[in-house]
């Protein structure tokens, strides 16, 4: 379960690997200094799931904290590990906004059974 978590992370990543690029470009711009720390928080995000898909590979404790610690972040910026599938279908089913809205918080709340599992493999394995 944890080698496909991490996959999850890579995917994610594969998936978001242009808006990271884009945030990255943005740092050094005036921006107000609100933003300047969220596009930061955002960027770090994406490089801790570089770490946690490498840690759950390995089957490592590392990548169960750092899943717990991203948990947050994976919410506030919407980075989910299932949020690929988001992009596939739309185009596929010509979801409308109620349909998206609908899928979105179905993978929202498969984030939750994410970590729900996450903690059940912490709790089993590495106590």
């Amino acid at each position: 379960m944890l080698i496909l978590f991490g996959t999850l992370d890579l995917a994610t990543l594969g998936v978001s690997h242009q808006h990271a690029i884009w945030i990255a470009s943005q740092l050094n711009q005036p921006t107000s200094a609100l933003v300047g720390v969220v596009n930061a928080a955002n960027l770090l995000l994406y490089l801790s799931l570089l770490a946690s898909a490498y840690f759950l590979i390995a089957q490592n404790r590392i990548g169960l904290w750092l899943t717990y610690v991203q948990f947050p972040g994976r919410l506030l910026f919407l980075v989910l590990s299932l949020g690929f599938i988001l992009k596939v279908a739309s185009p596929m089913f010509n979801l409308g906004l109620a349909s998206y809205e609908i899928f979105l918080w179905a993978l929202v709340g498969l984030e939750f059974v994410r970590l729900g599992l996450t903690v059940m493999i912490h709790r089993k394995h590495f106590r």
